[in-house]
């Protein structure tokens, strides 16, 4: 618990927090804290949340983060599970890599080598590195990924402390994706490993945004936001580069993420979450609302005539029509934050 009103000069804070002087001055000029300056003096004022910070950004640069993820852990704390996925990977690469390089040099004398010059040392060389490029692959899709990537789905809902029976249900909402959605989880994490920091915190601070303003829609309310929604499919068919990545992304993707939002799971989530089943409920009404304009209305028979035109097939059945509310979100998805070239690289 952080106390309101309490303060304290920069002695007393090396003390709570063990860092020197200058690292905390170092942070302060990275904007990772901003303690109250004495208009008088010019000493800094640290409050109980400057050092808890302070200790929280230790711990991190511990575990070898760059100042500019914290930056955005700081901001985001909803985000941490993002960051330290993408740590693990980047630890797990750079830890294969050295393997690699004590795997090549270990080869060199598994050959009984004899005294060399630099033209027997250069073929050693070659040698040694071609034997590690003729290994076979090793699948890069780890335990770890099936873990943690179910959490990206549905991170607005998965803040605070959760009971035992709600650690029950997560756990059984977990290995059902793990066990049915296995190429679905793959294509997610080569997606969310290529996305920056700062895509990152985008997207899931709009996505989050989203989730709010519409579980917070009153009945009476939804017939006008439908509308808004429908400006926004609007706006997204007219924007082509988006629907040449819808189109990309649609069967890995979307389409199986639909699936997994309208099945069995999204009642067990309601347990979780009650804010959830809000979302829920409220985007099965609007999907309803936006379709009947679409079917009934002048400029949303155009609408539906530009997705047929313009989409993938959708069977419109299927997922509650729930491709409507996608297509108002995608701009901000994080597919849509990679460049064309780089989806179909890392897809197919």
């Amino acid at each position: 618990m952080i106390k309101e009103g309490v303060s304290m000069r920069i002695k007393e804070v090396i003390e709570k927090t063990g860092l020197s002087r200058r690292t905390i001055q170092f942070y302060i000029s990275q904007k990772l804290i901003m303690p109250k300056e004495d208009p008088v003096n010019g000493y800094h004022d640290f409050s109980d949340e400057d050092v808890r910070n302070l200790i929280i950004i230790s711990r991190l640069r511990r575990l070898d983060f760059p100042v500019s993820d914290i930056r955005h852990i700081l901001r985001f704390p909803g985000t941490a599970s993002y960051y330290f996925y993408r740590q693990i990977d980047t630890l797990t690469k750079r830890i294969d890599t050295m393997r690699r390089n004590v795997d090549i040099l270990a080869r060199y004398f598994e050959n009984d080598p004899a005294p060399i010059d630099c033209d027997s040392l250069a073929a050693s060389l070659r040698l040694m590195e071609s034997y590690e490029e003729k290994k076979a692959a090793v699948d890069d899709f780890t335990e770890l990924d099936k873990r943690i990537i179910p959490l990206f789905i549905w991170t607005p809902y998965l803040s605070g402390t959760r009971s035992e029976y709600q650690e029950f249900i997560w756990s059984k909402i977990s290995r059902k994706v793990i066990e049915d959605y296995q190429p679905f989880l793959r294509s997610m994490k080569y997606i969310i490993s290529a996305l920056t920091p700062e895509q990152l915190t985008y997207s899931s601070e709009k996505t989050a945004q989203q989730a709010e303003i519409i579980a917070s829609l009153k009945h009476d309310s939804l017939p006008a936001h439908a509308a808004c929604m429908l400006e926004q499919i609007d706006a997204f068919l007219r924007d082509s580069a988006l629907v040449e990545k819808w189109n990309l992304v649609y069967p890995p993707l979307i389409y199986p993420l639909l699936t997994i939002g309208y099945s069995e799971l999204s009642s067990m989530m309601f347990e979780l979450n009650s804010d959830y089943e809000r979302f829920y409920n409220n985007i099965c009404v609007l999907c309803g609302l936006i379709w009947n304009l679409l079917q009934t209305t002048e400029h949303g028979t155009r609408i539906y005539d530009e997705i047929t035109e313009k989409l993938l097939p959708i069977n419109w059945e299927q997922n509650g029509k729930g491709e409507l509310e996608r297509m108002t979100v995608f701009a901000f998805s994080p597919y849509a934050l990679l460049e064309k070239e780089d989806i179909k690289k890392l897809l197919f």
